[in-house]
């Protein structure tokens, strides 16, 4: 029962945090879910584990931006260019998002994950999902479709990864 209320309370932290980016920025809260989904998919199609934090670290990746005016949330999500002082602000929002999740006690991997997402090391593991995810929802939210998508990322991040979103049932909503 321990266990269990240790979870619940996890999880409930982790939807009070998501709510807050919601309220915040519904672009971004859109896109978190889209990652949450995509990382347990692929985490679970490569056999990545534990799945739970690869799609923990995905729906909280981004939960920085929530320190990040929308409209340059919007602006960023839509390929906008972004200033000098626009790129900044996402910079920081990605420590934002590690600082958050590094207060919630027991998500010390989830932290690690979001962390390491910013240089991923080109192998298959969590961070590196976690970045090929971000990467290829990006890509696919520009307009590109999947299958483009894939090849245009090819070469810098592994196919395994890439052909496990290929198989993504969120795949033809971007």
């Amino acid at each position: 029962s321990e266990r269990v209320l240790l979870e619940q309370t996890l999880h409930g932290a982790a939807e009070a945090l998501v709510e807050a980016l919601e309220i915040a920025s519904p672009v971004a809260f859109f896109r978190a879910r889209r990652l949450e989904s995509a990382s347990r998919h692929v985490a679970e199609t490569v056999g990545l584990e534990p799945v739970w934090e690869i799609a923990l670290a995905g729906l909280l990746v981004h939960l920085g931006w929530i320190a990040v005016p929308s409209d340059i949330v919007e602006a960023h999500v839509a390929g906008k260019p972004l200033t000098s002082a626009e790129a900044v602000m996402f910079e920081e929002a990605y420590a934002t998002s590690v600082r958050l999740v590094g207060r919630i006690p027991r998500l010390d991997g989830v932290g690690s994950i979001i962390r390491d997402s910013r240089s991923p090391s080109g192998q298959v593991d969590a961070a590196t999902v976690v970045r090929t995810v971000a990467e290829f929802g990006r890509v696919c939210m520009l307009g590109t479709g999947p299958a483009q998508a894939s090849k245009d990322l090819a070469g810098s991040y592994p196919d395994k990864i890439l052909s496990a979103l290929g198989s993504w049932e969120g795949v033809d909503e971007d």
